[in-house]
Order: structure tokens, then C-alpha cells, then sequence
């Protein structure tokens, strides 16, 4: 979907509308929503008021519709092509498979340079992705992976050797 809604599309006539239960991913509460569609495009995004959240949302669970069409949303990769640093990157557009390609052939290069322990997966809020990230994380070889939960929930302090670690288990298995 690319593009704001056109205003035939947001004009509400009842029978073209679907209206389709789900939950809100903008956070780890999940509230129920209640997504309106016609020809396509989500017009609308209300609170489930038959769900735990009684119909209510916050302001992230309000903006889904500004997120999903806004003007500067990716929806395909780019690549620089002038060095980091200048005022204009010169992103240009680029085919999922040249991307994976190029993402196969550096997380390779450093792999072969550094070993796999220079690979660490990182992940945000994702929903319901641990083991997809341990899946790939485990596919190169890596013991090293990064979350949320490392920055906002876990323990900080340093090593034996000095070096900083956020986790309690991360200190664990150090000694």
C-alpha cells in the first residue's frame, strides 16, 4: 500500500466497507482494533470495545493509519551512493534481491574477517520474532544477540576485564 487513502476511499458509505477484527502492534499491549477497509486502503482504526482495552487506544494505536501511509515510509530498499558524510546521500532504489544479496555478502565478509562472533543480532520490540532472530543468529554462528530488554530492563556494570555488559546472564556466562 503506498499513499494516503484518496478522499473517495475515506468517504464513508456503510456497504463498502469491511470491517476487520485484529490487534494493535504498536506495543506489547496488543489492543483489539477494529480496522475499517474499502477498496484496499484502511480508512479507519478504532478501538474493539468486545476487547480487553474496551475500545480504547492510545496515541500510537490513533496514528497506525498516519505510520502505514505516511509520504516518507520505506517500502522497498535504497542504497547510498555517495559517501557517508555528504549533505545528499543519493539514495536510489534497489530490488529486494540485490539487497538480501548484499546483506548476505557482508554479514559473510565480516564473518570471514572477524568471526562469527563480530555478528550480533539485534532486535526492537518485535512481535513475536525471538526465534526467527535466534534462528539466523544461530545460522551464522553467533552467541551474540541484543534486545529491548538489555537496554530498559537489564543489569549494567563491567566485566572481569572492564568491559561493559548490560545483563545479568551476559555477566553470568562471563565467569
Amino acid at each position: 500500500m503506498s499513499g494516503w487513502p484518496a478522499e473517495e476511499d475515506l468517504a464513508s458509505k456503510e456497504e463498502d466497507i469491511q470491517v476487520v477484527s485484529g490487534r494493535c502492534y504498536e506495543c506489547h499491549v496488543q489492543c483489539g482494533v477494529l480496522v475499517h477497509v474499502r477498496h484496499g486502503k484502511v480508512v479507519k482504526v478504532e478501538g474493539d470495545p468486545n476487547y480487553v482495552n474496551q475500545g480504547a487506544l492510545c496515541p500510537k494505536g490513533l496514528a497506525a493509519m498516519r505510520n502505514l501511509y505516511h509520504r516518507e515510509r520505506l517500502n522497498y530498499p535504497l542504497t547510498r551512493t555517495r559517501p557517508k558524510g555528504e549533505a545528499d546521500p543519493g539514495w536510489v532504489r534497489i530490488t529486494w534481491e540485490e539487497a538480501l544479496d548484499r546483506i548476505v555478502a557482508k554479514l559473510r565478509q565480516v564473518k570471514a574477517e572477524y568471526g562469527a562472533h563480530a555478528i550480533a543480532i539485534g532486535q526492537g520490540t518485535g512481535r513475536f520474532t525471538v526465534a526467527q532472530h535466534l534462528r539466523l543468529k544461530n545460522s551464522l554462528g553467533s552467541a551474540n544477540t541484543i534486545g529491548p530488554s538489555h537496554v530498559c530492563r537489564g543489569d549494567a556494570g563491567t566485566d572481569p576485564g572492564g568491559r561493559f555488559i548490560l545483563t545479568r546472564q551476559a555477566w553470568q556466562d562471563r565467569l
